[in-house]
Parts: C-alpha cells; sequence; structure tokens
C-alpha cells in the first residue's frame, strides 16, 4: 500500500475525516437497526473529479491511497450504465472486482449494495454494506429498496450541507480521468425489445384486493398510453380503433378493478404492472 495520498487529493480526505463523524451520527442508528456496519456516499463527475465520504474513515483514507483510476473496473460498468431518470441498483459483493474488492475486505467491509442516481454532471451513489458473516444480506436489500430511499432521503433532507459541494478542494481526481457518461448497458436493447414484443399474450393476471383479475392486452394498453396523457382519440389513432372502444376498454378495467376514475386506476397500475412494459 502506498504511504501517501496523492497532493491533490489531501483536502478531499480532510474533509472526509470532518464529515466522517458527522455521517457517524446520523447513519450508524439506521445501520444497527438494519445489520448493517457501513455507508459510503460517493459522486463521480463527468470531468474526473468525484467525492467520497463515510462513517469509516478508514475506507476514505484507503481509497484515496489505493484507487488511482477505476478504468476497466466493474465499478467503471456500472456508472456508465447508470440510466436517466431512474435508480440503478448493484450489489458489489455478487461481481467482484479484485483490488476493489480486496481493499473493502481489508477494511471489514462485505456485501456491499448501492444505489445510484445519474445528475446533470455526475453520478452519485449511496452505498451500504455490513460484515463478512451475513451471507443472507441480499435478500434484505432487495425486500427494503424502499426503507433505504426513504433513508436516503432522510439525509439529504436533514443535513444537504454534507453533500454540497462548496469548495472544488472537497473534490479528488483520480489518475485517469474515466468516462462515466451514459452507456446502455445492453447494447443490443433494440433486439431485445423486439423479440419481448413478439411474444403472445393472452392477457395480464393481477393481484388486486387479495383477488386476481385479468386483463385483455387492449385493456392495458389502453390504460398504459392514457397514464402517458395521451387522449382517447389519440389512443384509438395509436392502436387503430374507435374513441368509444378506448373508453369501453376502460371502463372494463374500471369494474374489474374496482377503481372509479381512470388516474386512481392508472396510478394503481404504475407499480404492479407498467413497470414491466
Amino acid at each position: 500500500m502506498s504511504n501517501e495520498i496523492n497532493p491533490l487529493n489531501v483536502a478531499a480526505f480532510e474533509y472526509g475525516k470532518i464529515v466522517s463523524a458527522q455521517l457517524a451520527s446520523l447513519c450508524d442508528p439506521f445501520l444497527k437497526a438494519m445489520g448493517l456496519t457501513t455507508f459510503l456516499y460517493g459522486r463521480a463527475f463527468y470531468d474526473g473529479r468525484y467525492i467520497i465520504l463515510s462513517n469509516n474513515v478508514e475506507w476514505v483514507k484507503s481509497w484515496l491511497l489505493e484507487i488511482s483510476t477505476i478504468e476497466n473496473t466493474s465499478l467503471h460498468t456500472t456508472l456508465r450504465s447508470v440510466p436517466f431518470e431512474e435508480p440503478f441498483y448493484y450489489m458489489w459483493c455478487t461481481t467482484p472486482d479484485s483490488k476493489l474488492t480486496q481493499l473493502h475486505n481489508s477494511l471489514g467491509i462485505w456485501h456491499g449494495f448501492d444505489i445510484n442516481f445519474r445528475l446533470e454532471d455526475s453520478v452519485e451513489g449511496w452505498s451500504f454494506s455490513t460484515s463478512q458473516d451475513r451471507y443472507q444480506i441480499n435478500n434484505l436489500y432487495l425486500n427494503n429498496v424502499k426503507v433505504f430511499h426513504r433513508f436516503i432521503l432522510h439525509l439529504k433532507e436533514n443535513s444537504p450541507s454534507l453533500f454540497e459541494i462548496k469548495d472544488s478542494k472537497q473534490l479528488a481526481v483520480f489518475k485517469n480521468n474515466s468516462d462515466i457518461s451514459f452507456q446502455s448497458s445492453l447494447s443490443h436493447k433494440e433486439e431485445v425489445n423486439n423479440f419481448l414484443s413478439s411474444l403472445p399474450s393472452n392477457g395480464y393476471s393481477l393481484m388486486i384486493n387479495n383477488s386476481i383479475i385479468k386483463l385483455s392486452p387492449r385493456e392495458v394498453e389502453c390504460i398504459f398510453h392514457f397514464s402517458q396523457g395521451k387522449t382517447a382519440k389519440e389512443i384509438a389513432r395509436i392502436l387503430s380503433i374507435s374513441p368509444r372502444t378506448v373508453e369501453d376498454y376502460i371502463k372494463n378495467v374500471k369494474l374489474k378493478t374496482g377503481q372509479s376514475s381512470k388516474s386512481a386506476l392508472a396510478d394503481m397500475l404504475k407499480d404492479d404492472l407498467f413497470k414491466w412494459l
């Protein structure tokens, strides 16, 4: 291990030391309740600068000492895959990267779960991890995604100054500027979507109020387009049917689901069905 932090990153480390104690007081109660041990916040800018903060200051120090670039690592691939407008989840315990994994493990940091967001000028990541013996932790992550989102919002709302870049000296720099601009994680996405759209479907089954209801493909299409702000006439043109038929399909879905308004219907189906379309 190198003994000295890059002079360009010394100020970033000093800031990380100051923030570490504050993060610990904010995060440790949540981490303890979830059976976790370590929290890390990172934000990588497109110009090669980045900030890294943690309740474990040794993680920050070791990172700045050891990681001079993320080029050609699984982290680099992950950051380039973060899309716009929605979070990107990543379990780095299941996709080991030799140097990064060795660094984490040497500090007692295992089984990590990252929630990443793409911003206009950077990619922002919120990372949670635990000790070596928590082998079943992945189920906790997957079953409590909304809990982690709520905690992130809590941090941002109650301690926004911790994550604001007030001085460029807070930012560290990589030895080599790694491109983290958006890159689709699926280069052949169009072909895959064409294949999926060609699959025959007899309808969609949903659990509503402890009962299974079945919606026809046309019913789902009408509600989906309505949720995107389309009028009955616009939907009719898209589907090559009459506006009256569109209204009939929507009326049928209302009866099946027990929802009285189209907007409430769209909201109800948004999480259960539309995310798969």
